[in-house]
């Protein structure tokens, strides 16, 4: 399932009037970088784990859309259009007889999932119908998990080619020679599923696939998506690349295309539920202060997150939420060595070496835009106060007084800066950019796929 993330990520600095109509291009930039194509495929996979093998359609469909809700929230910067980001935010949502293709951008799972043809598009199906109900976004949905199905189980181009003109009246009949001059922004699946399937048929390897793709133009993000999912399940895609997708996605994201390729729909079932920190209680409680926490002891670590920090600190790794509201501890004897690793490589570092309290601090100067860092950050909070801002996003801790200049003080792990930050976060309203409702540490990304049983989260005051 890497491949349609992939595609989306080497496809998203192209899309629309960025388009170019060569394949002459680097594969990734500092404008690449996953869009709701991502989050919905990670969704769809998330709710059909969930259901089960061998689930109802009906159970199929309330789980993708409780999952598209639930990461579509969690992600609401990732660039989706506007009614479905309506649905979104609706309490009941209902399709709305869509023929967009983010039904077909989606649906990937559905693809590698299951063992047979009929089960792959009816699962396909579903994934779509709890949106895109109209005929061509169902078609659309139920042709590209049925290619990566067909690509997977051994068949050559041309059966797949046979098999999806014959069922689904797609014209596979012209080149991308014939397409390019004239395809231009098209965002229907009768406009994108076509022209995909056909830079698959027509790409040489697994690379030349994506570089056919983008040459296209069009919704190239989406359209490469499409067609890379594809050449994944013929090709296999190379190491390298692998590797590189998996640095650029929340290892959230990452646990779920593993999922999937393990054909391992058992893991949402080890998240295993304890009694939760009830949030909209912690909110009316007396903040904990991490600077308090950390000001009489010579030993302890933060990583700050995105959106949670976790103070290694008294034997236990204590988790906040924003990062003023605390959510639970777990000892060290019992946290699982792969979330410290995803801890680790997630966040921003600091020790008790790095706070002296006679020490100015001195800025890094960048000519980066600190508006344009608040507003591309997928997610992150943002803290004001009397001019002052930081925002934590991206692994990175950045500060400035003057919101829209293009020169800002810039603070990472190796400028060894946080009080300012605790300070001014404080002493303010803490401001997501993302829709998290966190009511438990289990939600947090780090703990996504982990086996959390007999794990014993601590409050506050336990010893």
């Amino acid at each position: 399932m890497y491949g349609a993330i992939l595609g989306d990520i080497i496809g998203s600095p192209y899309e629309f009037r960025h388009c170019i109509k060569t394949k002459n291009f680097p594969l990734f930039s500092e404008r690449s970088r996953f869009t709701d194509d991502t989050v919905m495929t990670i969704a769809v996979a998330s709710a059909l784990l969930k259901s089960g093998k061998d689930a109802e359609l009906n159970t199929i469909r309330a789980n993708v859309r409780e999952e598209m809700q639930k990461w579509g929230r969690r992600y609401p910067q990732a660039g989706y259009g506007g009614a479905f980001r309506r649905w979104l935010a609706e309490e009941n949502p209902q399709p709305y007889n869509s023929f967009g293709n983010g039904s077909a951008m989606r649906v990937s799972a559905a693809g590698w999932l299951y063992d047979s043809l009929e089960r792959t598009v009816e699962v396909a199906r579903a994934t779509a119908e709890v949106t895109h109900n109209h005929p061509e976004g169902i078609k659309g949905a139920e042709a590209v998990a049925a290619a990566i199905y067909l690509a997977r189980t051994g068949k050559s181009k041309e059966e797949i080619k046979a098999y999806i003109v014959k069922t689904f009246g797609y014209d596979l009949s012209r080149t991308c020679d014939e397409i390019r001059p004239t395809y231009f922004p098209r965002a229907t699946c009768q406009e994108t599923v076509p022209e995909a399937i056909t830079a698959f048929l027509e790409g040489r390897d697994f690379e030349d696939v994506i570089r056919t793709a983008v040459s296209l133009g069009g919704d190239s993000d989406t359209l490469t998506a499409i067609a890379v999912s594809i050449a994944e399940a013929f090709y296999g895609m190379p190491e390298e690349l692998e590797e590189e997708c998996r640095k650029r996605i929340p290892s959230e994201m990452a646990d779920y295309c593993e999922a999937v390729a393990r054909n391992d729909f058992h893991i949402e079932r080890q998240q295993v539920a304890y009694p939760e920190n009830n949030f909209e209680t912690l909110k009316c409680n007396v903040p904990i202060r991490i600077d308090s926490r950390i000001e009489n002891h010579k030993r302890w670590q933060l990583f700050v997150n995105d959106y949670y920090w976790v103070l290694h600190i008294d034997g236990y790794y204590e988790f906040y939420y924003n990062p003023t509201y605390f959510l639970g501890k777990i000892s060290e004897d019992q946290m699982p060595g792969r979330v410290i690793s995803r801890i680790s490589r997630a966040c921003a570092y600091f020790d008790s070496r790095h706070i002296k309290k006679d020490r100015k601090m001195e800025p890094v100067v960048t000519n980066v835009n600190f508006s344009k860092i608040a507003d591309e950050a997928v997610v992150g909070n943002h803290f004001c106060i009397l001019g002052q801002h930081c925002l934590t996003a991206n692994k990175m801790i950045y500060f400035n007084t003057d919101y829209e200049s293009n020169g800002y003080s810039l603070y990472d792990a190796d400028e060894k800066w946080l009080e300012s930050t605790l300070n001014v976060a404080y002493s303010s309203l803490c401001m997501t950019k993302t829709h998290h409702h966190i009511k438990s540490i289990w939600e947090l990304g780090c703990f996504r796929g982990i086996d959390t049983c007999g794990i014993r989260v601590k409050s506050f005051e336990e010893k």
